[in-house]
């Protein structure tokens, strides 16, 4: 991107390989933070309306039907993109960043790992679930010691999309 502003702008001056202590020197309205991965759509499709509307929606349900606490789980999934970078670092708005990390669009045409977690507020817990991308499970997915490690109760499965 830097390269891109000097060549746009004319500077015949090369762009240093520590430039970028400069510009933040230049600009206290934006600073180093990590950028943790996050699909895309997400981000575009999250709104403060939109969570403010789905949790008046619980609320609602909640009373009409009289679910009880013991009777409501939280389910997380969690999808990592095989083969994307891991978190990195990134220039980010500093009013905006929430302990030193900000989200970063990443693309969709990844390989894709889903795992959903499950807890109860009478504190039950449901194993895991990991859901794999492909028609059939392959040995590779899992490590070789798979038999030492504590997955009782775990469940593997595979989608022809990774999510469903």
């Amino acid at each position: 991107m830097a390269e891109i502003v000097r060549q746009a702008t004319g500077d015949p001056d090369p762009i240093g390989k520590n430039w970028i202590y400069s510009f933040l020197g230049r600009n206290p309205l934006v600073k180093p933070m990590i950028g943790r991965r996050i699909v895309a759509s997400r981000i575009n499709s999250a709104s403060k309306e939109e969570i403010r509307r789905y949790f008046q929606l619980l609320k609602d349900v909640v009373a009409k039907y009289a679910i009880k606490s013991v009777n409501t789980y939280n389910m997380d999934e969690h999808g990592t993109n095989l083969g994307a970078a891991n978190n990195t670092k990134v220039i980010g708005e500093a009013a905006r960043s929430i302990g030193g990390s900000t989200h970063r669009k990443m693309p969709e045409n990844r390989e894709w790992v889903s795992v959903l977690e499950t807890i109860g507020l009478g504190k039950h817990r449901i194993p895991p679930v990991v859901i794999f991308k492909g028609k059939y499970s392959q040995t590779t997915w899992f490590p070789l010691d798979i038999a030492s490690l504590d997955l009782s109760g775990w469940r593997f499965a595979c989608s022809e999309n990774g999510w469903t």
